[in-house]
């Protein structure tokens, strides 16, 4: 056994490293989480297998679990079985898996989250954070009155995710330590009512909006693909459609945005936002699919890493309000696994996520044993 090909969240499990929310987010550097819009690979301490092996020892033979939360906090190690295996290193062998990173993540963050896509609202130009929707709105007033009064008002409050996020950036541990009076407090801050986006209807836009969205439909009606490439969703930015698979983001966001976009924005002067921002898009799009090529070369690895970093300045210049997340940060380690793995079909998750599929469908008692 060699590289440990799994999603991020089994990864750091399985590996003894700590959460990608942690203070320690990642697995090849010592970035901490408040550092991590550093885009200067220069400050990114190095781990190494010497230091690593030394603090995970520490935790396996603390004596109290006190103890061990506490060399944990410190430090962002715990033991692991695979530590037995001699050949076997923590801080290179651990995957950066290339369909849930740049498929189900980066493409992901960037049309849902940072630009927003729904086909319900008016077109947008990004320059401003995204708007609560209704929905939201009703989470955040739900979430205040749990914490004001210990109860929630009915089940419709149950919509954790986003009541989550309020506090992403923050560990699990920070925030058990907190007062109810300092979250009642921190709620009161987020108030939906008193924001400013308190008019929806007139100020709710995004980027991929109903116009831009039209467009992209009447492209994909027009547009002949081969028979092994899978097909987006017809109806992108309707809920009742449904959420994206690995594949269809891929088709989507390579094929689809590009065509589109480019007819839209392309011809636009050079300093308009919207050209500028396809720009720092196409970037992303020239990483992946470097990043996914079915040979790699030096020269290669070079250009995925040029790409990576023009989009990721560019996000911070065009989305100052946007903080880079942990596979955003990850995205600028994985030409290092390029170089030590070579081409991402071999150890990309699809097959593994494939027979999961399968495996799931089988009729089961339910019964162990």
């Amino acid at each position: 056994m060699l590289p440990l090909i799994c999603d991020l969240p089994a990864a750091r499990r399985v590996s003894g490293h700590g959460s990608h929310s942690s203070t320690y987010l990642c697995s090849e550097c010592y970035i901490t989480l408040k550092d991590i819009n550093n885009l200067d690979r220069d400050k990114w301490p190095p781990r190494n297998l010497c230091d690593h092996h030394k603090f995970a020892d520490m935790w396996k033979n603390a004596a109290t679990k006190a103890e061990q939360d506490r060399i944990f906090s410190t430090h962002g190690i715990r033991w692991s079985e695979l530590l037995r295996l001699p050949y076997w290193d923590p801080t290179k062998h651990v995957i950066i898996d290339a369909m849930h990173c740049f498929y189900l993540r980066l493409f992901f963050r960037h049309v849902r989250e940072i630009w927003g896509m729904d086909v319900t609202v008016a077109d947008g130009d990004g320059s401003k954070p995204p708007v609560p929707t209704s929905l939201e709105k009703d989470v955040m007033e739900n979430a205040d009155h749990i914490l004001r009064n210990g109860t929630q008002p009915g089940p419709e409050a149950a919509a954790k995710p986003f009541f989550n996020n309020m506090y992403k950036t923050a560990s699990d541990s920070k925030v058990k330590r907190l007062r109810k009076a300092v979250l009642v407090a921190f709620c009161a801050v987020l108030q939906p009512e008193e924001a400013p986006v308190n008019k929806r209807s007139a100020t709710l836009k995004k980027v991929l909006g109903k116009q831009t969205l039209a467009a992209i439909r009447d492209d994909m009606t027009k547009l002949g693909l081969p028979s092994w490439a899978t097909r987006a969703p017809r109806h992108p930015g309707e809920v009742k459609w449904g959420n994206f698979k690995a594949d269809e983001w891929r088709s989507f966001c390579t094929v689809n945005l590009p065509i589109t976009l480019t007819r839209l924005w392309g011809s636009k002067p050079r300093d308009d936002r919207h050209h500028q921002m396809l720009l720092n898009y196409m970037e992303l799009v020239a990483a992946v699919k470097i990043a996914n090529s079915r040979t790699i070369t030096e020269d290669k690895i070079a250009l995925y890493d040029k790409h990576m970093l023009a989009y990721l300045k560019g996000i911070r210049e065009l989305y100052p309000f946007v903080d880079l997340s942990p596979y955003q940060h990850l995205s600028m380690h994985f030409s290092a696994q390029l170089r030590r793995f070579g081409p991402t079909h071999s150890w990309r998750c699809y097959a593994f996520e494939r027979y999961n599929g399968i495996i799931q469908k089988i009729a089961t008692n339910d019964t162990l044993g």
